[in-house]
């Protein structure tokens, strides 16, 4: 049996435009196009020409349980089943084979599960407490989740503060609710535009910007110590050969006898001097440290009895007057640019929202990762004819594709978290006016950066609406990196001994880092103490996602929130039915307990008594009598 050539081509969606473009060509003459396709092609397009479908019967699906999100394996239903069949000759005759049997078709589900029964209901919530329902837990839904996913988002939402301890929604929440984003990220744009919550990143930049002058000042003492040193004996060894040449000559003459008295005087006028240059040297940075300490001293003095007043030029070329304790910056600072000062500035203080804009656009439009992976291979930069980059392989060197795109990656990875990196690849992408060359090169999602940009173009004229002022922070990094571990403090997590993080919230419970976040890099070399994520994933162990570099300084007087959540007060005293707590038991992380006892920690207690482990020992022996029967 003669078997043709095979043009594979997958189909998924993470997968790049220009790659997804291919399944919609025409195969070569006597070539066979075969499409590897997810659940992306069921209803999203048609591809002209498909003559068979090949149906394994399973999907891989989101879910959201637990304020976790996991990808899992499941069956169908008889809805994407018959979807599935409608692929095959769309435009021509065509056959579907099924890799199951007709009762088990038959043993299907219906329809497949609604989407709002399997996501976060924090959006939907805030959006009903907005219109004034107090009593989401018993809204009539179409398609009614799980009470323990809709307490889980009451927790959620009181803990970013759009809730208050009864339930009723705040002036905070009304303004997050404003916003076509998640509640997390809403408040995250509105504490950007805050100085109270962003000065608790101002001057760490300073202190590590003071800490590495100070190393390099150590180290270039060290290396000038090192060359005096080596001069010192160089000219050490010549008076040695002089006085050696003089003493062979037995005495010499008159003449000579004065030049060398005379020599021995300036070599010790020279040895002297170079004492004292040591002596200087050694208590000059001391002195300078009191000196400056004694100024700061009188200046706080100053400041108390009568604050100075500095001049300045303003962006009109005008002098104006300014006290110190309004925010002044050296004149080193803004002639080198790096802060812009700006006139919502000087009304309301540092904030960080034009950097928060780029960073929640990012975020809301990464849904299927910035960066894609190319497939393998080997190529020759200079075969190819392109620029070479730094990061690729020497001349004639060969590097696959996935190692050129793990390098070009690298390149916009920061130790500060995922936030500054997706910051660096908008701020390159915009340098580079979204050309699709720079896209390829870099192995970018085009359709990312393009919908990110069109995300912050809106969320920046909301932000006008509702008359949020914009304002840079410049070199501050940390600023960012504070608000945002302000708003998602109940998601920190801490450094383990065993190298991976513990949860602050959810009994502490160990995770670790997502393959797609900056920190799985090699290019980070030390793992921060605390840090904070956006959002819990599942895959063989749970997993954080768009993760953040914190300090507990930050977040520790907001920490204590997390413990006293009163579920009881936040549902307004209403009732919950045994129905409704079981349903909580088995699927939320808000406790049964918390909500009877009206306060404590929301959190599930794990039971490892008798009853528990032959509940246990049921259930799996009920799961194994599916399988077996399945198999049959």
């Amino acid at each position: 049996m003669d078997i043709p050539e095979m043009w594979i081509c997958p189909l998924y969606s993470s997968l790049p435009a220009h790659m997804q473009a291919r399944v919609f060509k025409k195969a070569p003459p006597g070539v066979r196009k075969l499409v590897v396709s997810t659940n992306i092609s069921e209803t999203s397009l048609t591809v002209d020409g498909v003559g068979f479908v090949i149906d394994s019967g399973m999907v891989k699906e989101k879910q959201f349980d637990g304020g976790m999100e996991a990808l899992s394996v499941r069956e169908i239903s008889k809805t994407a089943a018959q979807q599935r069949a409608g692929r095959a000759g769309r435009t021509g005759p065509g056959r579907c084979h099924r890799l199951y049997s007709k009762a088990k078709f038959e043993d299907l589900i219906p329809e497949t599960q609604p989407e709002i029964q399997r996501s976060s209901l924090s959006h939907v919530v805030l959006m009903l407490k907005g219109l004034n329902i107090d009593d989401v837990v018993g809204f009539p839904f179409i398609d009614p989740p799980s009470p323990g996913a809709i307490l889980d988002a009451l927790r959620d939402l009181y803990l970013l503060g759009a809730l208050d301890e009864d339930g009723h929604i705040t002036e905070l929440g009304k303004t997050m609710a404003k916003f076509p984003l998640e509640p997390p990220l809403s408040k995250m744009l509105i504490d950007s535009t805050n100085p109270d919550v962003c000065k608790f990143g101002y001057g760490k930049e300073k202190e590590r910007q003071r800490g590495r002058d100070d190393e390099s000042k150590r180290r270039e003492s060290r290396d000038e110590g090192r060359d005096t040193g080596r001069e010192r004996e160089r000219e050490r060894g010549r008076r040695d050969e002089r006085r050696e040449r003089d003493s062979r000559r037995g005495g010499g003459t008159r003449d000579e006898r004065d030049e060398y008295n005379r020599r021995s005087r300036h070599d010790r006028r020279d040895r002297e001097r170079e004492r004292e240059r040591d002596r200087e040297r050694r208590y000059s940075d001391s002195d300078s440290e009191e000196r400056e300490r004694g100024r700061r001293r009188r200046r706080g003095r100053e400041d108390s009895e009568s604050p100075p007043r500095d001049r300045y030029r303003d962006r009109n070329g005008r002098q104006a007057e300014r006290k110190h304790d309004e925010g002044k910056r050296g004149e080193e600072e803004r002639r080198s640019g790096r802060w812009d000062v700006r006139p919502e500035e000087k009304r309301h203080g540092r904030i960080c929202s034009e950097e928060m804009l780029t960073v929640v656009a990012m975020v809301a439009a990464d849904q299927q990762g910035v960066f894609y992976r190319p497939f393998g291979g080997s190529r020759k930069r200079q075969q190819r004819g392109d620029e070479k980059k730094d990061g690729d392989g020497e001349d004639g060197e060969e590097m696959t594709e996935m190692e050129v795109a793990e390098k070009r990656r690298s390149a916009f990875i920061d130790d500060n978290g995922d936030h500054v990196f997706m910051l660096n690849v908008f701020n390159a992408t915009k340098r580079a006016d979204f050309s699709e060359h720079f896209f390829r090169e870099n192995y970018i999602h085009s359709s990312v950066m393009k919908r990110a940009r069109e995300i912050r173009k809106q969320l920046a004229e909301l932000m006008q609406q509702e008359k949020l002022p914009l304002g840079r922070c410049g070199m501050e990094i940390d600023v960012l990196s504070s608000v945002i571990s302000r708003s998602l403090y109940y998601h920190a997590a801490k450094k383990g001994s065993h190298g991976g993080y513990r949860m602050v919230l959810g009994q502490y419970r160990l995770v670790s880092i997502h393959p797609s976040s900056a920190f799985s890099s090699d290019a980070i070399e030390v793992m921060p103490e605390w840090v904070t994520c956006m959002e819990l994933s599942w895959a063989s162990r749970a997993m954080m996602r768009f993760v953040c570099k914190t300090e507990h300084d930050w977040i520790k007087d907001l920490l204590p929130k997390v413990e006293s959540v009163n579920m009881e007060r936040l549902t307004g005293g209403r009732h919950l039915t045994s129905k409704e707590l079981s349903a909580m038991d088995g699927g939320g992380e808000t406790s049964v307990k918390a909500i009877g006892s009206g306060g404590g920690s929301a959190l599930p207690k794990k039971r490892n008594d008798d009853d528990a482990i032959s509940d246990a020992k049921k259930r799996y022996l009920e799961r194994k009598k599916r399988m077996m029967a399945l198999n049959q």
